[in-house]
């Protein structure tokens, strides 16, 4: 995992001073450490639920229009789940889960919801 997390860094940003398109930085979470998150905008970030469920928490809506990526990376029953702060949502819904291995989900805001892009 840690070759492509390289290579996908690499595709990111040329170093942590000057990123380059929608993305700044790729991040790898691994349930064994933490069950939950914070995400930041224009972070991908690449989940391993295999110990446990991990809670991705997005932060307040705002007119910043960056896009950050969840992917599940692991094959089994446990799940990530996406929150909203308050009453945001996350297309209509109050959060959204991914159940699947390899499955991604891209939210961006629109300084009040998130949209699934």
């Amino acid at each position: 995992m840690a070759g492509i997390e390289n290579r996908v860094k690499d595709l990111v940003s040329r170093n942590d001073q000057n990123p380059v398109g929608l993305y700044s930085e790729v991040e790898t979470i691994d349930s064994s450490s933490t069950t939950t998150v914070q995400v930041e905008p224009g972070v991908i970030y690449l989940v391993d639920a295999s110990n446990a469920s991990v809670t991705m928490e997005l932060p307040t809506s705002n007119d910043e229009l960056k896009i950050s990526t969840i992917k599940k990376t692991d094959a089994t029953g446990n799940t990530v789940d996406v929150t909203t702060p308050g009453s945001e949502t996350i297309d209509g819904n109050s959060s959204l889960s991914i159940g699947s291995q390899y499955t991604a989900r891209e939210v961006v805001n629109d300084g009040s919801n998130y949209f699934i892009v």
